[in-house]
């Protein structure tokens, strides 16, 4: 019976010593101190300014890409562009459409210039100019798009346009688009 009994008290030792350390470190990891998630405009400082030294831009002449435009008077919609690459400047064409098999709904001619290129990344200034089915009008958009290769022949890429349309009032609020690509 001494026995069971110097069991029993060895087992509620060491179930109160575990409580007590269990509580112990619980009060430690209370204390630890939250870390801060950086914010968008320092993510795109840093996506912006560390490069990759083994991708460039130099070799590419050709980009295709696709991606997502908060498109004024139509609300979302997706694009389809492919550009070639003279140098710093550029040509190219561009299809909006309103989903996944529906016809486009808007055209346009590129040209733009490369206003910066370091490795990985580079920053460019286009006009595209065309037709607008969903308006019905002409279209003129300036664009200041921002690039980066995440692999030697894939990309992700974001931009800002003004469009303004041949008819009705001016548009003031613009259109961010994201979208990803590949180059050749």
């Amino acid at each position: 019976m001494n026995r069971i009994k110097s069991t029993i008290r060895h087992s509620l030792f060491v179930i109160a010593l575990g409580a007590f350390a269990f509580h112990a470190n619980a009060q430690i990891t209370n204390t630890a101190v939250a870390q801060t998630l950086p914010n968008f405009i320092q993510q795109v400082a840093g996506w912006g300014t560390s490069f990759n030294t083994n991708y460039s831009w130099t070799p590419v002449t050709l980009q295709i890409e696709d991606g997502y435009k908060q498109a004024t008077g139509s609300g979302a919609s997706d694009y389809l562009r492919v550009q070639y690459d003279l140098g710093r400047f550029n040509v190219g064409v561009e299809g909006e459409f309103l989903g996944v098999g529906s016809q486009f709904t808007a055209g346009e001619f590129e040209a733009g210039y490369t206003l910066f290129s370091k490795y990985d990344f580079k920053i460019e200034a286009n006009l595209l100019a065309g037709y607008d089915r969903g308006v019905k009008a002409a279209e003129v958009e300036p664009e200041l798009k921002v690039t980066k290769l995440i692999t030697a022949n894939t990309y992700a890429t974001a931009g800002f346009s003004l469009p303004w349309f041949s008819k009705g009032a001016f548009n003031s609020s613009g259109q961010f688009r994201i979208g990803a690509g590949f180059t050749f």
